[in-house]
């Protein structure tokens, strides 16, 4: 396997791993889950569109078609998906909302079953207890961090809506470069967040104005967003969609251990070994071929890619 391609799927999953902890420092300020992600979206989204620019692409020569549902499933399903995980973090830990929703894959296979777009073999199942079990150890309540009702219930409603964005993405996706994907995802989130949090006034333009915060969004945007989703892509040419996929398994770890660095959160035994269970049944559901998009989120979508690879969703959250 080649190491750079790998050493750029490991960054963008470090990229990908810190969000959580950088959502959580931001949420600190007090701005709220809609100021936070409306300037994740929007920086974002322009620099997508500026990167897209530079390769060439541009938004009239597009399919309008699969521009106008990339923008509806950015303003509805992925914006919504996005502030459920978001919210979820202000009532669990990072590590453990991080382990959680990586299960995704796992449901992708069990939507993916369910629409008959593919069928289940006895590994794919095996994987899909493992992950769902390991998920379960993790959510057990203990010494690492308090679970409310609320934080269970919307920790898992993300996961199922991530797995949701991501199967539906598989068929929008296809027909867009990547990164003009990218900018039209964010842009349709960011478009719903602005509207819907000005009717609702949770919107807070004047907190950008505080230093940490601007720096926590900024930071969302260009490393967990962009850089994550640029890196992913490298790493995926030299190294094919599935050893990306394979590869980008090792995010959790990475916001488990900065979790523990910057939060101060810890696992309990139970839980660590319920990570590792998810984690082995991930690379199991990795190794089947369930369609999925990345986002950060991979490649675009392409015929039957492997789900892991992810190829063009933007991260959970």
């Amino acid at each position: 396997m080649d190491p750079r391609g790998t050493g750029l799927v490991v960054a963008s999953a470090a990229s990908f791993g810190v969000m959580a902890v950088l959502a959580k420092d931001g949420a600190s300020t007090g701005a709220g889950v809609t100021t936070i992600l409306t300037g994740r979206f929007l920086v974002a989204a322009v620099l997508f569109a500026a990167l897209a620019a530079a390769r060439g692409t541009r938004l009239r020569t597009l399919p309008r078609r699969a521009v106008l549902q990339t923008l509806a499933l950015g303003a509805v399903l992925y914006a919504t998906e996005s502030t459920v995980y978001f919210s979820a973090l202000d009532h669990v830990d990072a590590s453990i909302a991080s382990l959680v929703i990586c299960t995704y894959p796992a449901l992708v296979l069990v939507l993916a079953v369910a629409l008959r777009r593919e069928r289940a073999h006895a590994r794919q199942l095996v994987a899909l207890v493992l992950a769902l079990g390991g998920a379960l150890l993790v959510l057990s309540a203990g010494a690492g961090g308090h679970i409310d009702g609320i934080g269970l219930a919307l920790t898992l409603g993300s996961t199922v809506l991530y797995a949701t964005y991501v199967t539906v993405a598989d068929g929008v996706s296809g027909d867009l470069d990547p990164l003009a994907f990218g900018g039209l995802l964010s842009a349709g989130a960011a478009t719903s967040l602005v509207v819907l949090g000005t009717l609702t006034g949770r919107l807070h333009p004047a907190a950008y104005a505080d230093p940490s915060l601007l720096a926590d969004v900024a930071l969302i945007a260009v490393v967990s967003t962009v850089l994550a989703v640029t890196a992913f892509f490298a790493g995926m040419r030299r190294i094919g969609a599935t050893g990306a996929s394979t590869v980008a398994s090792i995010e959790p770890v990475f916001t488990v251990l900065l979790a523990a660095a910057f939060l101060h959160e810890r696992l309990t035994g139970v839980q660590a070994l319920g990570g590792l269970v998810v984690l082995s049944g991930i690379l199991l559901v990795k190794g089947g071929h369930v369609r999925g998009s990345l986002p950060g989120d991979g490649s675009p979508a392409r015929p039957a890619p492997p789900a892991a690879a992810r190829p063009l969703t933007l991260e959970p959250a």
